[in-house]
Parts: C-alpha cells; sequence; structure tokens
C-alpha cells in the first residue's frame, strides 16, 4: 500500500507466505528441522549484512 501497488498484492503476498509455513509444519524426514534451523541462521546472518553494506545501516546489538 505505500508503494501504491493493488490490494490483491499484499493478499497474494499474504497466501504465499502462509503456504510457507504449511509447507515447513508438514515436513516428516528427520533432519528437516536442523535444515530449517540453518536456513533461519543464515537468512539472519545474510540480512544483518545486507542491512549493514547495502542500506548503510549499522547493526544494533
Amino acid at each position: 500500500m505505500r508503494e501504491e501497488k493493488p490490494f490483491y498484492w499484499g493478499l497474494l503476498g499474504g497466501v504465499v507466505l502462509s503456504l510457507y509455513g504449511v509447507i515447513a509444519a508438514l515436513q516428516s524426514f528427520p533432519s528437516f528441522g536442523r535444515v530449517y534451523a540453518a536456513y533461519g541462521g543464515v537468512f539472519i546472518i545474510l540480512s544483518v549484512l545486507w542491512g549493514w553494506g547495502i542500506d548503510k545501516k549499522l547493526p544494533i546489538l
């Protein structure tokens, strides 16, 4: 809405985000939790580095 995009973009994004959570919850192989945790850690680290390098925002620890 801030970028004056149509309402259905937000609705579609919410549906996709919900499916992402449901698909992760339905995984049954034993090592999925470790893979998901590692993915989360990589996501957090890359987010901090992106903010620091690209957006020029220092991380507050």
